[in-house]
């Protein structure tokens, strides 16, 4: 053992100004460690005091732990917050010092054992809402000490680079054992250009030939040079490597670069291995020149970068050739450079990939989160597999306007449809034909799919189409959903037979993770949709938002503007004495209403609403409460009939709305009075002088 190592006494933890990653949210930290349990490593914003336990961490900030549990679990913990505990992973080594790496990018959380980052991964887990932001290095433990050495800091400019390119070679140097509050010597060294690069398509010591392409373009390379990227035994008897001007750490870099595939093809027997030509007919030129420029220089050039056609190209590549790195540096480039455009045939492409796994679930989401788009800008999404449509559907951060674009794209998906449309235009083909003929093979997937389309979140007159449609008639399990839709929007879910099954099944949910919930706590309270507008949608501290600029929503009154009938005093916090609404003549009535308009980009789905009373004695005892998508079409969602829940000045009073129109979307809400109030002296003015609504917002 070394003497050469800096202890970590329990519930402690070292810092260092230098002890971080170069770029924010972007590192790798290499180190061995020797302890029975909880290697711990921290990782936040800014350096932590000399009495900091990242149990007692309230800023944002990253705590993996190697070894929890008595050593027998690993433990990622996000602000304090466990979102990762698995068995069995990252153990501790309590006999001898052991060898770990761990890089951050972007979110992208990798874990690994040995001396060589990027080598020997043993987890890694992708934060949906990473910290970019995390940049200084903590070496912590938890309940007995643990012993670092050779803490090396590795930069990541280009995510998964050769090692060779960004080691550290630097070590923290302690004069024996020593505590955490102690000083280490932090060396830092870079390797900016490779001693390879000379022989890029060169003949000078070339022993192997690339045919490549259709146009057998002769690409000359080195044996030893692409068996040393890749992973093999080097006590192969097979196979012997002569690299007389690379120094050993770039050998040994060189080493870790592509996988088995290489190796194989150059040692196995086959062919490739006996002959100093190899053909490959169905590789692009300028793919394959691109890889073979990163093999020797451990970089894409600008050109590739550029280039996302070139980019598909090389990735598929890589993948076929088993070079890790580059796969990885080509998802980086693609996801950096990404339009909406090319998310879909991207996913195509990574969707067979098992290494890409992270990347084929961040456009996963990315299609969820915006499925309204990427269902009608073009069709690309129907060349899609059936699995990864099924995970886009069933993703729970999937938004959408309204099932019927959820409907839509299961049909053109069972089409595999050249151009847009909707169900009605193959309810009409279906008038002429038959369901085998229109959907052929992907007929099954059509049962299979439609079971996800939440049918009672459909607006009822859109079910009656539907009910009646050809497609119904020829395709009895969307007969089916049909009807069951319909039957609980008639009923409810209090009325219904099959209430449990009502509760159980998912199709009667609104998509949460489309909408954001803001619940009704109590009378008064700052969870409603017209006090986060107040705070424009979380960006900023409440101000009164008919006062904010931008301005947020609107309100208006059935009567002019005038010192009493003031929209602002509706959505302040603040108690205002006298406000109403006077009356006006509609369809040859009286009528007074307030009125909310959320805007054009937003929308709520109701279920419970509050008002107060002003300081009048003009209590409502008939109104209703509306919402509507266009501001001129009216839909009740509750309905008060002498309701005397209201009797005193300045009194609250909440309802819950409940039934099917509490699914239902509007952009427009008002509050109507349709009867007279206790004040017969102006019956019809309504005295209200707070109003706040609930539900799920867009």
């Amino acid at each position: 053992m070394s003497a050469k190592f800096l202890t970590v006494p329990p519930f402690e933890c070292a810092w260092r100004e230098d002890l971080k990653f170069r770029e924010a949210g972007r590192g790798c930290v290499a180190f061995e460690a020797f302890a029975c349990n909880d290697v711990t490593l921290v990782f936040r914003e800014n350096v932590g005091s000399q009495g900091y336990h990242y149990k007692r961490d309230s800023s944002p900030h990253y705590t993996i732990i190697l070894g929890s549990h008595r050593n027998r679990r690993l433990r990622i913990e996000v602000n304090g917050k466990a979102v990762v505990d698995v068995a069995g992973v990252g153990l501790c080594c309590s006999s001898s010092f052991q060898s770990y790496w761990i890089s951050i990018y972007d979110g992208l959380i990798s874990i690994g054992n040995g001396k060589y980052p990027f080598q020997d991964v043993v987890f890694q887990w992708l934060d949906s809402y990473p910290n970019c932001n995390v940049q200084y290095i903590g070496l912590s433990s938890w309940d007995k000490h643990v012993k670092y050495r050779n803490v090396n800091v590795l930069s990541l400019t280009h995510t998964h680079v050769p090692l060779s390119k960004h080691v550290v070679f630097g070590d923290y140097q302690v004069e024996d054992e020593v505590d955490a509050a102690d000083c280490y010597n932090y060396k830092n060294m870079d390797y900016d250009k490779w001693g390879l690069k000379k022989f890029l398509e060169s003949w000078d010591l070339s022993d192997v030939l690339f045919i490549v392409g259709k146009e057998e373009k002769p690409v000359p390379a080195h044996k030893a040079i692409l068996a040393a990227s890749g992973k093999f035994s080097l006590c192969s008897s097979s196979f012997v490597i002569n690299l007389p001007t690379v120094s050993y750490l770039l050998f040994r870099a060189l080493l870790h670069y592509i996988y088995v595939g290489w190796t194989q093809m150059f040692t196995n027997g086959m062919s490739e291995s006996m002959s100093s030509e190899v053909t490959l007919r169905d590789v692009p030129p300028e793919a394959f020149k691109a890889m073979l420029n990163f093999l020797y220089d451990g970089q894409l050039n600008d050109k590739v970068i550029d280039s996302g056609a070139l980019l598909l190209q090389l990735l598929l590549l890589a993948d076929q050739f088993g070079v890790t790195f580059l796969q990885q540096e080509c998802c980086k480039m693609l996801l950096e450079c990404l339009s909406e455009d090319s998310v879909c045939p991207l996913l195509q492409v990574v969707s067979s990939m098992p290494s890409c796994r992270l990347i084929k679930e961040s456009l996963q989401r990315r299609i969820s989160m915006n499925f309204d788009y990427y269902i009608s800008a073009s069709t690309d999404f129907v060349l899609l597999d059936e699995t990864t449509l099924i995970n886009i559907i069933k993703h729970p951060d999937l938004t959408v306007t309204s099932e019927e674009k959820v409907l839509n794209a299961i049909l053109m998906f069972g089409m595999n449809a050249k151009q847009l449309f909707g169900w009605e235009v193959v309810d009409q083909l279906m008038e002429n034909s038959k369901p085998e003929l229109l959907f052929g093979e992907r007929l099954q997937l059509i049962y299979d799919l439609l079971p996800f389309v939440r049918f009672p979140l459909l607006q009822y007159s859109l079910l009656e189409k539907l009910q009646h449609s050809s497609i119904g008639r020829h395709i009895p399990v969307f007969q089916n959903l049909v009807n069951e839709a319909i039957n609980f929007v008639k009923c409810g879910l209090a009325e219904s037979e099959n209430e449990e099954n009502f509760h159980c099944s998912v199709r009667f949910q609104h998509r949460r993770s489309s909408y954001r919930e803001l619940q009704y706590i109590c009378d008064g309270d700052d969870h409603g949709v017209l006090y986060f507008a107040g705070t424009s949608y979380g960006e900023h501290p409440w101000v009164n938002p008919l006062l904010a600029e931008p301005r947020k929503i609107t309100i208006t009154a059935s009567s002019p503007h005038s010192r009493y009938t003031d929209p602002k005093v509706l959505v302040s916090r603040t108690y205002q004495g006298t406000c109403f609404a006077g009356p006006r003549l509609e369809n040859g009535q009286n009528c007074s209403w307030w009125m909310v308009d959320l805007g054009q980009d937003h929308q709520l789905m109701c279920n419970y609403y509050t008002l107060r009373q002003d300081g009048s004695k003009a209590f409502p005892r008939c109104w209703n409460v509306q919402g509507s998508l266009d501001g001129k079409s009216w839909t009740n969602l509750r309905v008060h009939e002498n309701d005397r829940s209201i009797c005193k000045p300045g009194q609250f009073a909440s309802w819950p709305i409940i039934g099917p129109n509490a699914l239902l979307p509007f952009r427009y809400f008002r509050v109507v009075l349709t009867g007279t109030t206790t004040d017969a002296t102006n019956p019809w003015n309504f005295c209200i002088c707070y109003l706040e609504l609930y539900g799920y917002f867009l």
